[in-house]
C-alpha cells in the first residue's frame, strides 16, 4: 500500500527564491538588450546615411567606408535615432541599477556587442556630425604642403574644385587643434590618397583603438573589483552613447582621453606605488598630459588631475 504521506516542502520557498533570481537576471539582461538594439541603430543609421545626414559623401570605388543606396525617409532615420539613444541610456542606467544592488549583468555578451559595433561603425562613414569631414580636410590642406591654422576648407574646396564631402560648418574657419593632432589628421591623408571619406576611415580607425585602449586599462585598472569592472564596461567600454560621439561621429577628443588616461595612470601608479628614487614617471606622465593638451586644448585639465594624483 502506497503512502499518502510525502515529506513537505517548506510553502513559498522556491516561489521566493526563483522570482528574485529571474528578476536579477533580467535586469541584467534588459540592459544589454538595450544596449545591442541601440548599437544596431546607429549601425543602421551609417549604412543609411546618404538618406539623412549632409554633405553629399564621395566615396572611393572600393571601401571601406561603405554605405548602402538603399532609401529611407530622413525622418525615420532620426525618430530611430532618438529612440536608440533612451534604449542605450536606459540600458547604461539598468545595468549600473544592477551592479549597485549585486545582480548579475552578463559582461561578455556586452563585451562582444561593443567590439563588434566599434568595429561595424569605423567602416562606415561618419554620422552625426561634420567634425570628422572637417579633420580629413585640415589633414589634405597639411598635405598640400599649406598650413591648415591660415587655409580654411571653403578655400580647399575652391582650390580642390570640389563639388561634395567638404561640409559647410565651419568652412570659413581654420583648425583649432593642436600640432599633434594636425600630424594625425596628415597621416591619415596620406594614407587615404585623395579621398576625404577614406582619410574620415583611418582617423576612426585610430579612435577605435584609443577607445579600446581605455577600456583595457580601466578593466586592468579595476579587476580585483568586479563592480567596478562591470560599472567600467558600462559607462565606456559598452555605452552605445560615447560609441555614437566618438566612434561613429569621429571626433578626435577618444585621442586627447586615450593620452590623458595614459598619464593619470602613471602619475597613479606613483602616489600608489612610490618608489624610493627616480623621476622617469613625473616626465612621463607629464608629456602625456601635454600631449592630450597639445592635441586638444581643453585637455590641459588632466595635467592638474595628474598634478592631484
Amino acid at each position: 500500500m502506497s503512502s499518502r504521506h510525502t515529506t513537505a516542502v517548506q510553502p513559498g520557498t522556491l516561489r521566493q527564491a526563483l522570482p528574485s533570481r529571474v528578476r536579477g537576471s533580467l535586469l541584467g539582461w534588459c540592459a544589454a538588450a538595450g544596449i545591442i538594439a541601440a548599437i544596431a541603430v546607429m549601425a543602421g543609421a551609417g549604412l543609411l546615411r546618404g538618406n539623412w545626414q549632409p554633405p553629399i559623401l564621395t566615396l572611393p570605388a572600393s571601401g571601406p567606408p561603405w554605405q548602402l543606396s538603399a532609401h529611407l525617409p530622413a525622418w525615420v532615420i532620426v525618430v530611430a535615432l532618438w529612440a536608440a539613444a533612451l534604449l542605450g541610456g536606459g540600458g547604461v542606467l539598468a545595468g549600473l541599477v544592477a551592479v549597485c544592488r549585486g545582480l548579475p549583468v552578463p559582461v561578455r555578451t556586452l563585451l562582444v556587442a561593443a567590439a563588434v559595433g566599434v568595429a561595424v561603425l569605423v567602416v562606415l562613414p561618419p554620422v552625426g556630425s561634420t567634425d570628422a569631414l572637417d579633420y580629413a580636410v585640415y589633414g589634405h590642406i597639411a598635405a598640400l604642403g599649406h598650413s591648415p591654422y591660415v587655409m580654411t576648407p571653403v578655400q580647399y574646396r575652391r582650390l580642390m574644385h570640389l563639388r561634395f564631402s567638404v561640409p559647410l560648418d565651419w568652412e570659413h574657419d581654420p583648425s583649432y587643434y593642436g600640432p599633434l593632432a594636425t600630424a594625425e589628421q596628415l597621416a591619415a591623408a596620406k594614407l587615404a590618397g585623395a579621398s576625404l571619406a577614406r582619410t574620415v576611415f583611418w582617423l576612426k580607425l585610430w579612435n577605435a583603438v584609443a577607445f579600446a585602449a581605455v577600456g583595457l586599462a580601466a578593466d586592468r585598472l579595476w579587476r580585483a573589483d568586479r563592480a567596478a569592472r562591470t560599472r567600467a564596461l558600462l559607462l565606456w567600454t559598452a555605452n552605445p552613447l560615447l560609441a555614437w560621439s566618438l566612434i561613429a561621429a569621429g571626433h578626435l577628443d577618444v585621442v586627447a582621453a586615450a593620452v590623458g588616461v595614459a598619464a593619470l595612470l602613471v602619475a597613479g601608479l606613483r602616489a600608489v606605488r612610490p618608489a624610493p628614487t627616480g623621476w622617469w614617471w613625473a616626465v612621463a606622465a607629464g608629456a602625456c598630459a601635454g600631449a592630450a593638451a597639445d592635441i586638444k586644448v581643453d585637455y590641459v585639465l588632466f595635467v592638474l588631475a595628474a598634478c592631484w594624483a
